[in-house]
């Protein structure tokens, strides 16, 4: 009797804690295949694999917002990007109201790479979850993932031949840093840009928001 006991004193700790865990994984695994729908609809990771992709959301984090709360000021350096998972957002640049951005909605691709100035306010108007991937982290996978890289090149290039814009000659061998942060300024002399029904649009065809 006592050897049950003992053994029982043992045995349903562990039966608890591995339940515990296998929640806990179950959860993890569901939020980053969550994540990673959300992430998929981006322009800018369009020619990612998903390998790829979940690589650089693991620099993710989710960031809650309360009302009135400024996710984002127009002018600041942009050092990551945003994508909002539930609530709403206004959009507002030179004092007028421009967008809201809702659920699935996202900003700040080109700032992730190159860092330039936020072209707008964005500030909450629901309590809002977004995921934030900061500038660091996309970096560091990159960094890890060449052909990662090529692909945000080969991406980067399909978006500004979009706009009309004379292609510079294409890059051979490795892609570094400065080969995308130089796309990424060429793409914000090419456009001016609208906001509107809740997305940024360039004025001949929707494209990324910045």
């Amino acid at each position: 009797m006592l050897a049950t006991s003992w053994v029982l004193s043992i045995l349903v700790p562990v039966l608890l804690g591995l339940v515990l865990l296998a929640a806990a994984w179950i959860g993890i695994r569901w939020v980053g295949s969550e994540h990673q729908e959300l992430a998929r609809s981006v322009r800018l990771f369009r020619g990612l694999s998903d390998r790829q992709l979940r690589s650089i959301l693991r620099a993710a984090r989710a960031v809650e917002f309360a009302p009135g709360d400024t996710i984002v000021t127009g002018g600041s350096p942009g050092r990551s990007f945003f994508l909002i998972r539930r609530g709403t957002a206004k959009v507002s640049a030179g004092g007028a109201d421009l967008a809201r951005l809702g659920p699935g909605s996202y900003f700040g691709e080109l700032a992730l790479i190159d860092e330039g100035p936020r072209t707008a306010t964005v500030v909450a108007e629901t309590q809002t979850t977004s995921l934030e991937i900061p500038s660091s982290g996309f970096w560091r996978a990159l960094s890890a993932d060449p052909p990662a890289s090529r692909a945000i090149y080969q991406e980067l290039r399909e978006w500004l031949a979009s706009t009309g814009e004379p292609l510079p000659e294409e890059a051979e061998g490795p892609v570094d840093r400065e080969m995308l942060t130089q796309l990424c300024r060429e793409l914000r002399e090419a456009r001016s840009v609208d906001w509107a029904e809740g997305q940024v649009r360039s004025r001949r065809r929707p494209w990324a928001r910045r």
